[in-house]
């Protein structure tokens, strides 16, 4: 079981596979999630003895490091390549898109990034030293090709794509909370296709937006 194994540096692939199955079943992943799997941290124990990746990187943003801390590293670099994202004189990068990031950064889960971007990214980015996310990008493909229902991500075939989109809608919803109340259809389209630009049920947002209203009304009646 998952409870019964020890996060470490030291761990096996296997033991990383396994422990960070339901982290890899989700859709997105905050910064912190993301900086603690690179460093084979168990994000959930670093919160709760208030470590959070990042912490206080506005304040410090020009200094901010520490050599002791295995999450620094990926933090900083996550975050420049979201800002920078791929350049003419690097085509070939893996661009690591984030769904909102705000001026002021308090910590790593402030952003919320693609799993399978951040999956592919860290792979190419930290090449050859993080062999158990190639381990666990396998793992997921091996999930995926068995469709198994209980891996999140996957789509089973005779799921339309118009009901995937108004799940990733409703979740989305549940995410903005009473923020979302405060949004048009039109920016609710905009927020929708970027969240799902890379499935393959992606959508233009002036799509989106008219199913926005109907599922808006479908929300509110149950």
């Amino acid at each position: 079981m998952t409870d019964q194994i020890e996060w470490s540096l030291g761990m096996s692939d296997e033991d990383f596979v396994e422990a960070s199955k339901p982290l890899f079943q989700k859709k997105f992943l905050n910064l912190h999630e993301a900086c603690c799997l690179l460093a084979k941290e168990d994000p959930a124990k670093r919160e709760a003895e208030g470590r959070i990746v990042g912490e206080g990187f506005w304040e410090q943003e020009s200094t901010y490091s520490d050599d002791y801390d295995q999450t620094s590293r990926p933090f900083r670099a996550a975050l420049e390549a979201i800002k920078t994202k791929a350049t003419d004189e690097r085509p070939w990068q893996i661009p690591l898109t984030a769904l909102e990031v705000p001026t002021k950064i308090q910590n790593g889960k402030d952003v919320l990034i693609n799993t399978r971007t951040f999956m592919k990214w860290a792979i190419e980015q930290f090449e050859g030293q993080v062999g158990w996310i190639v381990a666990a990008e396998r793992a997921y493909e091996e999930r995926r090709k068995k469709n198994s229902p209980s891996f999140l991500i996957n789509k089973p075939e005779a799921v339309s794509k118009e009901i995937s989109r108004r799940n990733a809608f409703k979740q989305m919803m549940n995410e903005l909370g009473k923020k979302a109340g405060k949004l048009s259809d039109r920016e609710l389209g905009w927020k929708l296709a970027a969240r799902i630009k890379e499935e393959d049920f992606h959508a233009k947002s002036e799509t989106l937006r008219k199913k926005i209203a109907i599922w808006r009304k479908q929300l509110k009646t149950g």
